[in-house]
């Protein structure tokens, strides 16, 4: 499986490039004629426009933090300025290495695997990166090596591929490629790496050196600023009214593992091997070694 990301300047609702949009594309802010008074405000707020992406967050939310009391640590965001110098190849996997493992404490939910896929520097046309799975479950991400020297730009690049590694590994993904672009963009918000991204997601134009700038990512800029604003804030109110610990692993084990008769016959299992242990320690040992079967 390979998936590319981050199309220069390229608006991902219509597809035109360098900035021009198609008519009445969401991307370009147009509206059609006749949006006035009351219609034309409801398609002016945010909210309204941005709903399916709301939805789309919380969905995620709700996975990955996985239960209340994961939602009470501090320090979510991860800040740019923590992650390794991105100046070398050689850095590109310590990067990666920092952001699964912010991934991994923030979201607990998704299972995030300790294995740190290794990462290329090649010549891409187009796109920024690349994730590629094997058929014997290795993984590979690629960067585009013209971004070498813009370090807050691989740094986003990687931050994307590495929410593609944690959703294929967890297996929550979207059958639509375009959906599951865009979830996957989510994914990096609801993992704390909103901040990482948007510092290096895009570049304006260089009037002064006439170089063209870059544009990364499957939602439009609105759509960024509304998850960087929204989840942060759901996460701080428990908007969600996330459940135990306990009861958020079954619902995580049950949309792995449909069958009840056989996640009721590995939880047995698992409760006679580890007596005394809790109803959530026994369910996230279920899901750890069900993950890390389907992988190997």
């Amino acid at each position: 499986m390979e998936t590319a990301h981050g199309r220069w300047l390229t608006c991902p609702w219509c597809g035109q490039k360098d900035g021009v949009h198609a008519p009445q594309c969401p991307g370009g802010g147009h509206q059609p004629k006749g949006l006035q008074g009351f219609g034309g405000s409801i398609a002016s707020d945010p909210l309204v426009r941005c709903g399916p992406l709301k939805r789309m967050l919380e969905e995620l939310a709700k996975l990955a933090w996985k239960s209340f009391r994961s939602v009470e640590q501090l320090a979510f965001l991860l800040d740019p300025l923590e992650l390794p110098q991105a100046r070398e190849a050689h850095d590109l996997e310590r990067v990666l290495e920092t952001i699964l493992s912010h991934a991994r404490r923030v979201a607990p939910g998704l299972s995030v695997p300790h294995y740190v896929p290794h990462v290329q520097l090649v010549s891409l046309t187009g796109v920024g990166g690349l994730f590629k799975e094997e058929g014997d479950g290795w993984v590979s991400i690629a960067v585009a090596s013209q971004f070498l020297t813009q370090p807050h730009t691989v740094r986003a690049i990687l931050a994307h591929e590495a929410c593609h590694y944690m959703l294929e590994s967890a297996e929550v993904r979207k059958v639509d490629r375009r959906q599951n672009e865009r979830l996957t963009d989510c994914c990096m918000f609801v993992c704390g790496l909103g901040k990482v991204y948007l510092a290096g997601y895009r570049t304006a134009p260089s009037q002064l050196e006439y170089r063209r700038g870059h544009r990364l990512g499957y939602l439009t800029d609105e759509e960024y600023q509304f998850a960087d604003r929204y989840v942060p804030e759901i996460r701080r109110t428990n908007t969600l009214r996330l459940a135990g610990e306990a009861e958020a692993l079954q619902q995580r084990l049950a949309h792995l593992l449909p069958d009840a008769r056989v996640r009721d016959r590995l939880l047995t299992q698992a409760r006679r091997t580890h007596p005394g242990k809790d109803d959530a320690w026994i369910c996230q040992l279920v899901i750890e070694q069900l993950l890390r079967d389907r992988r190997s």
